[in-house]
């Protein structure tokens, strides 16, 4: 987003809040951002101090939001994650700093926003990675499922949680409390076409936009790594297909390809390891995407629930590192099944791409060449800026925070 406006020519004021976030900001990170062009000036909200007992225990809970503990959270709980004193620092904010667009991320940070008056000057735009409240009303399915712990065990997950129609009896709509939280946007961002339309069929006073992940298309490559890549993070969507992974794909893949070695990257969750498996190679974080990518002889995406992994599996396209994913998120990446990557329909399909691509290294580097193309032409850099400013109104000199 921040590359988008600063080629459109925005000046950008950064915002940012230390209680909702994952990882803390730095003097570093900051000076990071005005060094590349991309914020003139950056503000960090931090809580007050002396702030209620309420108040910390809903910072604590924001902080755990991201793992096996959200399950107990009801599909409405987390969509307004401001405070008080948050507010009135924002509006101080965008007092002092004039903007003619505001851009926020999710909708949880809507009460930001003034209440809404359709003739102000300033444009106000959401990106809405995901559809939060249809997230959290899975994740208080799955949750109970996968008996968390210090250490996750795939053979401890119940048999049902591994089934791929999880999800399929489930409403499958976006909680209201979203919807109105959306509604005070100008314009949404939607990661993909069908989010969109999701939130399109709910909405009448935001204009609904379906706007791709960018990625930087890397250099070609002359080979592949020998491992089998899945980039994790902290949800417990990726864990719930680690362990369907595990437990009906491996088995398969090791009969007719015993040297075959999965490898996972990334933050599990906090306090949290994955339990021993001896073709299971656990990389932990990996601080350079590229050095990653440059281990894998493919992706594997067995995620189908949630969000999916869609912009993991775009910069794996981008990098020449061919996927293999489930029906379930085929549209969440340009991947034509075939030319590109591997669309499986069960565990049986799924198994039967892996040990093509491990056994293939010629097929690897034809499809990966073929990703990188397509995420050349689908989802640059430059194509973003072009859409962006639209979403912007075509002020591509404006002043955004």
């Amino acid at each position: 987003m921040l590359f988008g406006l600063r080629a459109l020519g925005a000046e950008v004021f950064l915002t940012g809040a230390e209680d909702a976030l994952e990882n803390p900001w730095t003097d570093d990170a900051v000076a990071w951002f005005k060094r590349n062009g991309l914020a003139y000036g950056v503000s960090i909200f931090s809580p007050p101090s002396r702030a209620s007992a309420a108040e910390r225990m809903t910072r604590v809970w924001r902080r755990v939001a991201g793992g096996l503990r959200e399950a107990s959270a009801t599909p409405e709980s987390r969509v307004d994650w401001t405070t008080a004193p948050m507010r009135r620092w924002f509006t101080r904010t965008l007092q002092s700093e004039a903007a003619d667009c505001v851009v926020i991320n999710y909708a949880w940070f809507a009460s930001l926003l003034p209440t809404r008056d359709r003739s102000a000057p300033t444009r106000s735009i959401v990106d809405a990675h995901d559809l939060i409240t249809l997230n959290d009303s899975m994740r208080r399915a799955i949750g109970p499922l996968l008996r968390g712990g210090s250490v996750f065990s795939p053979e401890r997950v119940d048999e049902a949680a591994l089934s791929l129609q999880f999800y399929e009896s489930m409403n499958g709509s976006v909680g209201a409390a979203e919807i109105a939280a959306l509604e005070r946007f100008d314009v949404t961002l939607a990661i993909t076409e069908r989010d969109a339309e999701a939130i399109r069929q709910k909405t009448n006073g935001t204009e609904v936009l379906a706007l791709p992940t960018p990625v930087a298309v890397g250099g070609a490559r002359t080979c592949h790594g020998t491992m089998a890549l899945l980039p994790m993070g902290p949800h417990i969507f990726n864990l719930q297909g680690y362990a369907w992974f595990v437990r009906k794909v491996l088995p398969l893949i090791h009969a007719e390809c015993p040297g075959f070695e999965l490898a996972v990257s990334g933050t599990i969750h906090p306090n949290t390891t994955l339990e021993y498996h001896p073709k299971v190679r656990i990389l932990g974080f990996v601080r350079e995407p590229a050095d990653l990518w440059a281990l894998g002889r493919m992706l594997v995406n067995p995620v189908f629930g949630g969000t999916g992994q869609p912009i993991k599996t775009l910069e794996a396209m981008a990098a020449g590192v061919p996927p293999v994913l489930l029906r379930h998120f085929a549209h969440a990446a340009p991947l034509v099944h075939g030319v590109n990557g591997f669309i499986a329909e069960d565990e049986a399909e799924f198994a039967h791409y892996c040990m093509r691509l491990w056994k293939s290294p010629e097929l690897c580097w034809t499809m990966g060449s073929a990703a990188m193309e397509t995420v050349r032409s689908a989802c640059s850099r430059e194509q973003f800026s072009v859409q962006l400013g639209a979403a912007l109104g075509r002020r591509g000199g404006a002043h955004a925070a």
